[in-house]
């Protein structure tokens, strides 16, 4: 399109619906205004109390916006971001700008969104990770590294790029061999101190078998002694008292005798 056919920034502003909404000319539930910002509460929420901060100079994109309004813009996003925070008690909130149609922007007036969020919420506003090739971040900082200077005065330590170093194979592999070797050895003894330890239990094991079967057979041998012996049998009490009887007769008669030879 020529610049003859371009609409001019009246006719855009005309045409802008949010324009619209700034100047009173469209219904909005307003939570917030002052001269330079509205923030409106949109009417297709995200998720319940998302707000849009919408500048009142007509501004396609954030790169358009003065320094002074974007600083201020930081501080009233912080500012309603925690107004939602405690008011809806969520656990969190989504705080972006879209910038241009790939990035997501639909109308163009330059706007933040401020969502509240919720663990679970199915918002859909995750980002996805990405494998990126060895070196390509360090030619992304390299390229950036003039822009950066210029615009912000921020000169960036960017690292030349390390020479490749040649690996000596032989040695390598003599490495590889000798952490091999090494290990097996540690395998070889630890297999071995394994094996004397399964020695000694088994020795000991024998050993206490051992003394078991000889304490079974001492005890067998006792109980068969113990069978064998016969047992005394006591004296009825008439034999006892016959031959305490027997004695004193006995006693009697060598007493008789003795005084007859003395007569």
């Amino acid at each position: 399109m020529s610049e003859q056919q371009q609409p001019s920034i009246e006719e855009i502003k005309q045409q802008c619906i949010f324009c619209q909404i700034i100047h009173g000319d469209v219904p909005s539930q307003k939570v917030f205004e002052d001269e330079k910002f509205l923030a409106v509460l949109d009417i297709n929420p995200a998720s319940p109390g998302h707000m849009l901060v919408l500048t009142k100079e007509h501004y396609a994109i954030m790169p358009q916006m003065p320094e002074a309004d974007i600083q201020y813009l930081g501080k009233l996003s912080k500012a309603l971001s925690q107004v939602l925070l405690k008011t809806m008690q969520c656990e969190g909130s989504s705080i972006f700008i879209a910038n241009g149609p790939a990035a997501g922007q639909r109308a163009q007036h330059f706007m933040l969104h401020i969502i509240p969020r919720n663990e679970g919420d199915d918002v859909g506003l995750k980002l996805t990770e990405n494998q990126m090739p060895p070196g390509t971040i360090e030619k992304l900082k390299q390229a950036l590294a003039p822009g950066l200077k210029k615009n912000l005065g921020v000169e960036l330590k960017v690292e030349a790029p390390k020479p490749k170093t040649e690996v000596d194979l032989d040695s390598v592999t003599e490495f590889f061999a000798k952490t091999k070797n090494s290990r097996k050895e540690e395998t070889d003894d630890e297999s071995s101190d394994g094996n004397k330890e399964e020695e000694q239990e088994k020795e000991a094991k024998e050993i206490e078998d051992e003394s078991e079967d000889d304490l079974k057979k001492e005890s067998e041998e006792v109980e068969e002694t113990v069978k064998e012996k016969p047992k005394k049998k006591k004296p009825s009490v008439k034999k006892v008292k016959k031959k305490k009887e027997e004695k004193t007769e006995e006693n009697v008669e060598v007493s008789l005798d003795d005084i007859t030879s003395l007569l």
